[in-house]
């Protein structure tokens, strides 16, 4: 069995950064072509009309900023990927992110949905729930749930004590 278009959803995070290593494992090793999703929304109580004030620049609206700062951190990752080499692209998409994942793994025929998982347990997952376990659930393609090493190893170590 082979992956020809991997989905790697990102947040930018410590824990999406991992999820890129086993994608980037794929994509060269299958020939896959690799594309980078990133999903925004605004902050729960950020009302779009509002302005940010960023360091030597003229307000903004909130919407825009959010975007913009996206557009900048794909930009960065999707350069340093392609300078090592690699065939990937990048979307940037404002929305639920377990919906907007799911249609983009759809509507881009992937067949393989890598992701980070931000270790969460206990009352922390169930209050504010998990993308990745949503996407899981609902996706038509295998999706591989990367934990960060961290949380990872505090599981090995726990069992062995």
């Amino acid at each position: 069995m082979g992956f020809s278009k991997i989905l790697v959803p990102t947040d930018f995070s410590h824990d999406a950064r991992a999820a890129l290593e086993p994608a980037l494992d794929f994509a060269r090793r299958f020939g896959a072509e690799l594309e980078l999703l990133h999903v925004w929304s605004l902050p729960p109580l950020g009302i779009p009309e509002w302005a940010v004030l960023a360091a030597g620049a003229s307000p903004m609206p909130v919407r825009d900023f959010i975007r913009n700062q996206a557009t900048q951190q794909m930009a960065l990752l999707l350069d340093e990927l392609r300078r090592a080499g690699l065939r990937v692209e990048g979307q940037i998409e404002e929305g639920d992110a377990p919906r907007v994942i799911l249609h983009r793994a759809a509507l881009g025929q992937h067949d393989l949905i890598v992701m980070g998982t931000h270790g969460r347990s206990g009352v922390a997952r169930v209050l504010v729930g998990s993308v990745t376990e949503q996407v899981i659930r609902h996706a038509r393609c295998p999706v591989l749930a990367v934990r960060p090493r961290s949380v990872a190893a505090a599981h090995v170590q726990g069992a062995q004590s």
